[in-house]
């Protein structure tokens, strides 16, 4: 009989509570399965995760799931499916889980679409779907134009820029916990002033990090995100423009929110009346 997502991944959560097995014993017994390093690095990988709601799950749970997952023919499937997470995401979290094994066994039984995982591009230029003008999240005001309509997630430091991007804020963290923001500031070299939010609970790790560069974000319409990304390449984005403020600083941009902000919703620009 076929199970739901939902109670599917909820029988494994309660399983991983009631288990009578320690987690020892349960890495073990996995190894039918697949190896215990590959379960260990996979559910290390889920537990570090910033994506869905990965850091709220315990160490247990994360075994749990990791188990489900590499007992499937898709892993990348079972991850988007057990997570909640996106493809780009699935692929992200099964990376980091693999790339660095030194089985070469178990990274040649991965499917196709696995193997695609440890290939994947960090291009800092690259405009490809990690930040999408096309992703829907809700509808509301634009942070740009300021028009009611739907909106996509901006990420203020594109997330392509956070492989270099987290080291700078390790390095920032003493000078942080010192009081001394002009040093952080100048390790960072995201502008003039700090990022909105930060706290000493930022620096405390890479995964703290990364949480707070995941919401780091502003909700834009489609028009005003695609300017966004048009006029500045990442790179540019992150260390120059991550702010509202810094981005309607750019002539560019603000003239065409401005603009823009006069359009009714749903108009494409061509309709622009003369």
């Amino acid at each position: 009989m076929h199970r739901t997502k939902t109670n599917k991944k909820s029988e494994v959560l309660k399983s991983t509570c009631t288990s009578e097995y320690s987690k020892e014993e349960r890495l073990t017994a996995s190894s039918s399965a697949a190896s215990a390093a590959r379960l260990i690095q996979l559910s290390s990988a889920i537990q570090s995760s910033p994506f869905g709601n990965c850091y709220t799950y315990s160490e247990e749970e994360c075994i749990g799931i990791a188990e489900e997952i590499l007992e499937a023919d898709d892993f990348a499937a079972a991850t988007r499916e057990f997570l909640d997470v996106s493809s780009h995401e699935s692929r992200s979290i099964l990376k980091t889980a693999f790339s660095n094994a030194d089985d070469q066994d178990s990274q040649a039984s991965v499917s196709d679409e696995n193997n695609e995982v440890l290939e994947f591009d960090d291009d800092e230029d690259s405009n490809a779907s990690e930040d999408s003008a096309d992703a829907y999240i809700q509808e509301g005001e634009c942070e740009l134009c300021e028009r009611e309509m739907k909106l996509s997630q901006h990420h203020l430091i594109p997330k392509c820029t956070w492989k270099n991007i987290k080291q700078r804020f390790l390095s920032a963290a003493k000078p942080y916990r010192e009081s001394n923001f002009k040093e952080v500031r100048e390790i960072l070299d995201l502008g003039d002033t700090l990022p909105e939010g930060l706290s000493s609970r930022t620096f405390t790790s890479g995964v703290s990090i990364k949480l707070f560069l995941a919401s780091y974000t502003a909700n834009l319409c489609r028009a005003c995100h695609s300017c966004v990304h048009s006029n500045h390449s990442n790179k540019e984005l992150a260390e120059r423009y991550n702010s509202i403020e810094q981005l309607l600083a750019d002539e560019r941009i603000r003239k065409f929110c401005k603009w823009q902000s006069k359009q009714k919703p749903g108009k494409p620009s061509f309709n622009k009346k003369r």
